[in-house]
């Protein structure tokens, strides 16, 4: 009796065991199936998602809670879409107005050379004026000192005098101008 219930003791363990693994082996396939795949789908698609694949969407038809957060994860990925085109069109936007304002800053300061160009040529231009006006009223004043010392009517000297002094005051005031200018 005591071999019969030892070898039924055996058989009882060993189909107790081989009922064990099969319960280990199907509870695994259970495990993988319903929770490890989808868990590892999760993990890849947060992973993509994190990069910047706003387009990936986790396929995961079962309606238990893996399945429940990847639809949560879905659906977090579509307004998060929409603010990534938003802010794609604000880029663009502020990209078109920046190159705006370069070509404008670019115009402006090709402008602002352009009249300091100008300003620069015209300040030579006067002073060429007042140095041909300072020439001109040194000749006027010579030639009347010149025609004076053959006049002998004082009343003609006088009148040269009064010329020559208006001239050489004209002198002073052209010599007034062209200092104030320089300032």
């Amino acid at each position: 009796a005591s071999a019969v219930s030892r070898t039924a003791l055996l058989l009882l363990s060993g189909g107790l065991g081989l009922f064990g693994l099969l319960v280990i082996l199907v509870m695994g396939r259970f495990l993988g199936t319903l929770i490890l795949r989808p868990m590892e789908q999760l993990r890849a698609g947060t992973r993509r998602i994190g990069q910047g694949d706003l387009s990936y969407q986790i396929d995961l038809p079962h309606q238990n809670e893996v399945g429940q957060v990847a639809g949560a994860f879905n659906e977090m990925v579509k307004p998060l879409n929409l603010r990534e085109a938003e802010v794609a069109a604000h880029t663009a936007e502020l990209t078109k107005t920046n190159n705006d304002l370069l070509r404008e800053v670019n115009a402006r300061e090709l402008a602002e050379a352009e009249v300091k160009a100008s300003l620069h040529e015209k300040e030579v231009l006067l002073k060429e004026i007042h140095h041909r006006v300072k020439n001109n009223l040194q000749v006027i004043s010579s030639l009347l000192n010149l025609q004076a010392g053959y006049l002998e009517d004082q009343q003609t000297l006088e009148i040269l005098k009064t010329i020559r002094d208006e001239t050489h005051r004209y002198r002073i005031i052209a010599d007034i101008l062209a200092r104030q200018s320089e300032f």
